[in-house]
């Protein structure tokens, strides 16, 4: 048994290939120290004293469990371990009153592995509310503060850790932080596993062109709890340019204005697999504005209520190169909302649909869908969709008329899609392909009753 779990250790280890990047842009230095540590004063003391040479490697070995009472700031490249096998080592929050975040990286280059961080209790929405003043980055265990390019914490990595009872685990409101391991850790009773964001409220708004997110691993990870809300979530746009939506307050419509809505894109190869997802409420998996990602070998179970919108796996809002291949999703909800997959454009806050907004180059292949729900794929305004090899045999529609996948799009410009799969997936086109390009989008469809149509208009 020793021997097996010193395997899957050295595995864990070896997996993330962001850290020999990391160690060559930030070299080791012979007088990197190494501190143990057992309650609050000492943390911050090692944290201090690290900063000193913050360029340095020091590590910081917890030992046992220390209550925290308020933020740590951690100001330089340092590795914080566990003492304790099994990730028995703990950092905690000490009361309900301390709800901003517990860990607050503001340099490139931490590690953390081997550890538990815990808040104190499962924030729901309106537990957030109370207690993180309606600022829902301010009740997260783990906070990556990106403003700017120079502020950007690069090369954080986190592996074998448990993240427990929090509203938030790990969260990032800005611009979204370069070069992420996320790997091997277990989120428990938390609201929102991984949530990054760029938002225009607290980033440098003129920084709105094409934006180098670097490398991103967040593999082999376990999110689950009492209905969770959101299992992985990137964003990485300002919603509805040039749109000025009316619900906004002036100031931030003018720069939501202003701003161009372009993508944040990854290296070739970056990656959301092999990730546990089970009874998120809204989405398991959820990408916004961003291009060159895998999401492939993950699992994800579904929960909802009747009327609530939720989905598996969701693209939307001008996302681009997306490979969505080889995972299980199973739908848990009777709602008319409910769908395995769902590829959105941005058209709340009322947007209207436009080829803009559409993402292109997204592709769904062999992936399994089980359960009851009313989808396996709602698709609306797309370019150059590919739908192939789904395997729906059981899974259950709540539609009517035994249909369960729609294929809408929105007028505009040059289309090339494709849709095909076994006669368990029926498709519909309910909406006209009406637009200015030469090529319309072209959809195989199985009808209700289980006879193969071919939908190609042209414009």
């Amino acid at each position: 048994m020793q021997q097996s779990r010193e395997i899957y250790s050295a595995v864990k280890l070896a997996l993330p290939a962001l850290l020999s990047l990391a160690a060559a842009l930030f070299s080791l230095s012979s007088n990197a120290a190494t501190y143990w540590v057992n309650n609050e004063d000492s943390l911050r003391d090692a944290l201090n004293r690290a900063y000193v040479n913050p360029n340095e490697l020091d590590t910081i070995i917890v030992n046992g469990t220390i209550y925290l009472s308020n933020t740590v700031n951690i100001k330089s490249k340092v590795e914080i371990k566990g003492a304790a096998q099994y990730r028995q080592s703990k950092l905690k929050r000490n009361n309900y009153s301390f709800a901003a975040p517990m860990l607050n990286i503001q340099y490139s280059g931490v590690t953390i592995h081997n550890l538990t961080l815990q808040g104190v209790g499962q924030n729901t929405n309106t537990q957030l509310a109370k207690y993180a003043q309606w600022d829902s980055s301010n009740s997260a265990l783990i906070y990556l503060p990106t403003t700017s390019t120079a502020s950007n914490p690069a090369y954080f990595n986190i592996y074998d850790c448990n993240l427990i009872d929090s509203a938030v685990g790990i969260n990032s409101i800005g611009m979204l932080p370069r070069d992420l391991n996320i790997a091997w850790n277990t989120f428990d009773r938390v609201n929102r596993g991984v949530e990054l964001l760029r938002d225009i409220y607290r980033a440098n708004w003129n920084l709105g062109d094409r934006l180098y997110a670097g490398s991103l691993n967040i593999s082999n990870n376990e999110f689950k709890g009492n209905n969770i809300r959101l299992g992985i979530s990137i964003d990485g746009g300002n919603d509805g340019y040039p749109h000025v939506a009316p619900s906004y307050p002036d100031h931030y419509a003018q720069i939501r204005k202003d701003i161009k809505d372009k993508r944040s894109y990854y290296n070739e190869g970056s990656k959301i697999n092999s990730n546990k997802i089970y009874n998120a409420r809204e989405f398991g998996i959820a990408l916004a504005t961003v291009g060159n990602l895998y999401v492939s070998g993950n699992y994800v179970s579904t929960w909802g209520n009747e009327g609530e919108f939720s989905s598996g796996i969701n693209i939307e809002h001008n996302a681009n190169n997306i490979s969505v291949s080889s995972n299980q999703i199973h739908v848990s909800t009777t709602g008319n909302f409910a769908n395995a997959f769902t590829l959105l454009p941005y058209n709340d806050h009322g947007a209207p649909l436009n080829i803009a907004q559409a993402s292109t180059n997204i592709t769904y292949d062999r992936n399994t869908v089980t359960g009851v729900g009313r989808n396996v794929i709602q698709a609306i305004g797309y370019r150059n969709l590919v739908i192939s090899n789904t395997n729906a045999t059981n899974f259950q529609t709540t539609d009517p008329y035994g249909i369960n996948a729609t294929l809408f799009n929105v007028p505009g410009d040059y289309s090339n899609s494709t849709a095909w799969s076994n006669s368990s997936v029926k498709f519909a086109s309910w909406w006209s392909f009406n637009g200015t390009g030469t090529k319309a989008p072209q959809t195989y469809y199985y009808d209700a009753n289980w006879q193969l149509q071919i939908a190609n208009e042209s414009l």
